[in-house]
């Protein structure tokens, strides 16, 4: 049914032309054409494939492990080693040295161009422009990444060959090893092994040094001849302080001595006659004085002329009689004298006192000279010390450095050694093996894209020729956009 209203079709502008009914009754009235596109694409998508050349991916994995590589060790001083794990700081550098171009060119070089890009070198040589174009394509074949977070690289190249493409990244797998030793040896050996002769020819003449100052000086150890000699010394001091304290006890003695020789006669009257008279005189006076306390008591009992006081007086006389008698002979005796053996006895003990104060003395001397001789001793050990010190450091510095040199040269030697056997702590976990099936192209995605590709054409040319036509639908849109009944419709097929 045409429409004489010249408006354009409802299809642009009314709401109901997408409902499903109307959807389904373009498609239907274009099922021949839509068909055609749908299988148009379809063949396509089948024939595609066919024309293109397949592209195989090879692969590998290869991991880092810490090794002597990451190990941090100081060219001199501290010998500690320190290791700095991070993973990415790790992983990173390896990445690097497999994506370098002269890695790439080095596989190319070996396999040769040729073989990898046939097409490059067709009916020409080999030159600088050819090589760099191969190795920027290779560059684009080879994918590099990280697994995840973990030590482990995983390595994939495509080539439409599937052998050369496991041979390329096998042998791209060996060149890194190879590279990865280059770049972490340490080809020190042969300068640690110069260092180390001239350290010990510092060490020889350090040590001759020392010595010559040691037999010149007459010394084997300042510690332990300060020691000695400070031994020495507090032992002759004790013996100086006893000697003094025993000098000072015979001064004392000495003084008490002539004290006492100044208090004793020095001569004694000998035992004689005279003195037993005396002694007796003596006696007989104190006999006298009882007799003349016994009066004098009487008398205060008795009268004068009384019995008692009479005899008694009569006793007193005879008494005093005798007294008088023995008296008058003692004036008469003579009286000799003799050395007092006391006296004598002081005497020789103050000779002897002084005789001994004069020997400790003289050892007190002596003590204290040998004091004042051990004393230079020990100033002029001190005096030595500073040079005997920075002698002896000399020798510990050159006898460290030697130590140090060694322990490296050692590890040098063994690193060099692994160097040499290409021993290195990172391996590869699995070789590329030649691929079985091609990754490119992929033909169900492809048939599937061609599938839905053809549908949807087919469908967007059904709609986009309805939209161009001024003609209704369906008999449903005229008489909405007529406002009249619709009382019959009769289907038209060119």
């Amino acid at each position: 049914m045409n429409n004489p209203s010249g408006q354009p079709s409802g299809l642009i502008y009314e709401s109901d032309f997408l409902r499903i009914r109307d959807i389904l009754t373009v498609l239907f009235k274009h099922q021949r054409v839509i068909i055609a596109i749908f299988l148009f694409f379809t063949i396509l998508s089948l024939l595609v494939p066919i024309k293109m050349t397949p592209i195989y991916q090879a692969e590998a994995s290869l991991m880092v492990k810490i090794g002597r590589e990451h190990i941090y060790n100081s060219e001199v001083g501290d010998q500690s080693q320190k290791v700095a794990f991070d993973l990415q700081a790790l992983i990173a550098p390896e990445i690097e040295i497999l994506t370098t171009r002269d890695l790439r060119l080095r596989v190319l070089e070996e396999l040769g161009v040729g073989t990898i890009y046939p097409d490059i070198l067709e009916n020409e040589f080999l030159t600088n422009s050819s090589m760099e174009t191969a190795q920027g394509r290779f560059q684009k074949n080879l994918i590099v990444t990280q697994s995840g977070k973990s030590n482990v690289i995983n390595l994939t190249f495509e080539h439409h060959d599937p052998q050369v493409a496991a041979r390329a990244l096998n042998l791209l797998s060996e060149l890194w090893k190879e590279k990865h030793l280059a770049i972490f040896s340490n080809p020190q050996a042969s300068f640690l092994e110069e260092q180390v002769e001239v350290f010990r020819k510092n060490l020889e003449q350090s040590e001759t040094t020392l010595q010559d100052f040691k037999q010149e000086h007459e010394i084997s150890s300042i510690s332990d001849q300060r020691k000695l000699l400070l031994d020495q010394r507090q032992n002759f001091d004790s013996r100086w302080k006893f000697n003094e304290d025993e000098i000072q006890g015979s001064g004392s003695k000495i003084h008490s001595l002539r004290r006492q020789l100044k208090d004793i006669p020095e001569y004694i009257p000998m035992w004689t006659e005279k003195e037993q008279k005396d002694q007796i005189v003596d006696s007989t006076r104190q006999e006298l004085l009882d007799l003349r306390r016994k009066e004098h008591h009487l008398l205060g009992k008795y009268e004068e002329n009384s019995r008692m006081v009479t005899d008694i007086r009569e006793e007193i006389a005879l008494i005093q009689a005798y007294i008088n008698e023995q008296e008058a002979q003692i004036k008469d005796d003579q009286v000799t004298t003799i050395r007092n053996p006391v006296y004598q006895d002081l005497q020789l003990e103050l000779l002897n006192t002084e005789s001994e104060l004069t020997s400790l003395k003289t050892k007190g001397g002596v003590i204290q000279r040998q004091i004042e001789e051990i004393d230079r001793q020990i100033a002029r050990l001190n005096r030595l010390e500073k040079q005997f010190d920075g002698l002896q450091r000399e020798v510990d510095k050159d006898r460290e450095n030697v130590k140090i040199y060694v322990g490296k040269l050692e590890m040098a030697n063994v690193s060099r050694q692994m160097d040499d056997k290409q021993i290195a702590n990172v391996s590869v976990i699995q070789a590329a093996s030649i691929p079985s099936a091609p990754i490119k192209p992929r033909k169900l995605l492809i048939f599937a894209l061609g599938m839905a590709l053809g549908m949807l054409s087919g469908m967007a040319w059904a709609f986009v020729s309805e939209l161009l036509k001024t003609s209704y639908i369906r008999p449903e849109q005229a008489a909405l956009e007529q406002g009249i009944p619709v009382l019959a419709s009769i289907s038209y097929k060119s």
